[in-house]
């Protein structure tokens, strides 16, 4: 799968969990697509806004409305959707899926 982080101080950052990236760095024994822009997160404790834009083979990530990261090529175009966040609480608000 791929993974759009939301871990304070890391989201926007898109993680190949078993899947190629194609250009991304391998760190951590995982590719990892650096962020585009300085981090946009809001202090601990506030909502943010993430917007994740998947269309054919491409990912965009924009957090607080600044773009993060910007994925191609890349090798699956369709599947599952999860939300999740290992080890701290986390809450979710005003969770839409739009079909493009």
């Amino acid at each position: 799968c791929f993974e759009a982080q939301l871990k304070h101080g890391n989201a926007g950052q898109f993680v190949g969990m078993g899947l190629d990236i194609p250009d991304a760095p391998l760190l951590n024994n995982r590719k990892r697509s650096p962020r585009l822009a300085e981090p946009s997160e809001k202090p601990l404790g506030e909502w943010n806004s993430y917007d994740i834009t998947a269309r054919h083979d491409t990912v965009e990530l924009s957090v607080n409305g600044v773009r993060q990261n910007f994925a191609n090529k890349l090798p699956v175009t369709s599947g599952a959707i999860a939300l999740q966040l290992e080890g701290f609480p986390i809450e979710f608000r005003n969770v839409w899926l739009e079909p493009l």
